[in-house]
């Protein structure tokens, strides 16, 4: 199943029929994905459970109806096991951004977490998920997605935030710190630490 976020609401893709009770179930082919698309911004619907019996054409024919962004960023640790955390636009996040040309998405993981942070020297340690989310750019529907690594990297060193790039405050958080960030910070971050559990 895929989980694709739309502002505060959520579409899930998915081939399993145990989905067929929930009231926002709808059989792909009789989606009208551009109205659907609009409730969901307006808020007037939150959730759609979209079903095809193959998950791998629901998931390709899904993408072509967007312009695709790929992303990649860091879930760090430090030796005290505190998390790296950034303060950008108002809201707790984690550092990622554009995956650029010639890059893979370890590469371009590392890249932006140095960048957006201000450190040297971060480890990669494995592939975490990757998150989904929709928003539009110039009326253009874009589909975002991104990869999220798990890393580490020395507390000892001067953390410098990517004003630039919207970002205030770099942090490294404490499990009750990290917890209150959790509460103000987007679905996809939230749905990621659920994965990271497991």
């Amino acid at each position: 199943m895929y989980t694709i976020f739309i502002n505060d609401a959520v579409i899930y893709l998915t081939d399993d029929t145990a989905y067929k009770d929930e009231k926002s179930f709808v059989y792909y082919k009789d989606v009208h994905l551009s109205e659907m698309l609009k409730d969901m911004e307006d808020g007037t619907l939150s959730e759609v459970y979209m079903f095809h019996p193959s998950i791998d054409f629901l998931w390709n024919d899904f993408k072509q109806q967007f312009k695709l962004i790929e992303a990649a960023g860091g879930v760090v640790f430090n030796e005290s096991q505190e998390l790296l955390w950034i303060y950008r636009n108002g809201r707790w996040d984690l550092p990622k951004g554009k995956i650029e040309k010639n890059e893979d998405n370890e590469m371009a993981a590392i890249r932006e977490v140095e960048e957006e942070c201000g450190l040297t020297n971060v480890t990669l340690k494995k592939f975490i998920m990757s998150t989904y989310h929709i928003y539009r750019f110039k009326d253009v529907p874009v589909l975002k997605i991104s990869h999220w690594y798990e890393m580490f990297a020395d507390s000892h060193q001067n953390l410098k935030p990517q004003v630039e790039e919207g970002i205030t405050s770099v942090s490294w958080l404490n499990n009750v710190n990290m917890y209150k960030a959790l509460e103000d910070t987007y679905d996809n971050i939230k749905l990621l630490f659920k994965n990271l559990k497991k």
